[in-house]
């Protein structure tokens, strides 16, 4: 009983969120809604691990549908800034958490997860397999992504786009994106319907939603089972992005999207309980190391780009700022910026840190 409240105030906080605009809005008010009702009630509930499973399967076939036939072309021309970028954000993740271990209460693996620029939700789904604290990396998470989305377009506004020559972009920005730092993503293969007409069901369409569905649940449980380190939404993705680039055929209803999130969102604040609140205070060292971390990974590797490719700075910039791609995409979009290639960086760039974390998280444990 106490479950079907849970998902229940879920729904009830991802609509109130979507309804007023709030980034990440879905995901981020099933989240508060379900921390709230545990905090009133006094516990977190009990959140079943088949029901777990199930919420990273559907994540990763989200996520896994945002990589196409369109992005493997296009990586020919990327491939030394994708490089650079994941390079450099992944070791300088290395770095911070270490720091963030050494200078705070927060555990080795905890620390490695709140610094990964990765998904908010994605990440603490992944992270509560490797016995990190959830509740403290989805709260350090969301607070980088609060940090860049609120404060960074206007830096790099007054730092490059005074002289900035470009001008609006021609291309506009994908139809296909979704919630920020989750990559739910609706398809993006050239033959699949648009939004509107998934309304009309065809027989085609079925036939693609469920093989969409099987790959993804294969491939979660495959890898599962021959134990690999959050198997579940890796091999989710994996089996995905594969039919993607092979049949060009992943597809899936609308509301999925905003399901997973508020599935994830449920999860994440079923953990969070009243003492999740007591430990907030703990954690404004983390906060200011997180803070420190943004800047160097956005910048450090921002001129990493520039240097060697020659891209231009707001651009590369852009780019390398660890945020939502939703909200990346569109500033850039309003400030004239190469969306497309922004919008790309960064579905590599949480496509790869969410597959590499748990074996990172194995290595350095």
């Amino acid at each position: 009983m106490y479950l079907l409240l849970t998902h229940l105030a879920g729904a009830a906080g991802g609509f109130i969120g979507k309804k007023k605009g709030i980034p990440a809005g879905t995901m981020i008010g099933a989240l508060f809604a379900v921390a709230l009702m545990n905090t009133v009630v006094g516990h977190a509930v009990l959140y079943p691990p088949n029901l777990r499973v199930a919420v990273q399967i559907l994540s990763g076939l989200v996520i896994g549908s945002r990589f196409s036939r369109s992005d493997l072309k296009e990586l020919r021309t990327m491939g030394k800034p994708v490089l650079i970028l994941l390079t450099s954000l992944l070791a300088l993740n290395i770095v911070f958490a270490f720091l963030m271990d050494r200078f705070s209460a927060l555990s080795f693996i905890t620390s490695l997860f709140a610094c990964a620029p990765g998904g908010m939700s994605d990440l603490a789904l992944v992270a509560v397999d490797f016995g990190a604290s959830t509740d403290q990396v989805m709260i350090l998470q969301l607070f980088r992504f609060i940090v860049v989305v609120v404060f960074f377009p206007n830096l790099i506004k007054k730092l490059y786009l005074s002289d900035f020559p470009g001008s609006r972009s021609a291309a506009a920005l994908p139809e296909n994106l979704a919630a920020p730092d989750s990559l739910s993503v609706l398809p993006s293969q050239s033959e699949a319907p648009s939004a509107a007409s998934y309304q009309i069901i065809t027989w085609k369409s079925v036939r693609n939603c469920v093989c969409s569905f099987l790959a993804a649940t294969m491939g979660a449980l495959f890898l599962r089972a021959l134990g690999v380190p959050a198997g579940a939404i890796i091999g989710a993705i994996l089996a995905t992005v594969l039919l993607n680039l092979t049949a060009d055929m992943v597809t899936y209803p609308s509301f999925i999207k905003a399901a997973s999130r508020i599935l994830a969102g449920c999860y994440i604040g079923s953990q969070i309980s009243r003492e999740t609140w007591l430990t907030i205070g703990g954690l404004l060292i983390p906060m200011l190391i997180m803070i420190i971390e943004v800047m160097v990974m956005s910048f450090a590797t921002a001129y990493l780009i520039h240097r060697f490719t020659g891209m231009d700075k707001a651009t590369a910039l852009f780019c390398c700022t660890p945020g939502g791609i939703v909200e990346m995409g569109l500033i850039a979009e309003e400030l004239g910026l190469d969306t497309p290639k922004i919008v790309m960086m960064h579905s590599f760039r949480l496509i790869t840190v969410i597959c590499l974390m748990p074996f990172m998280a194995q290595l350095f444990a």
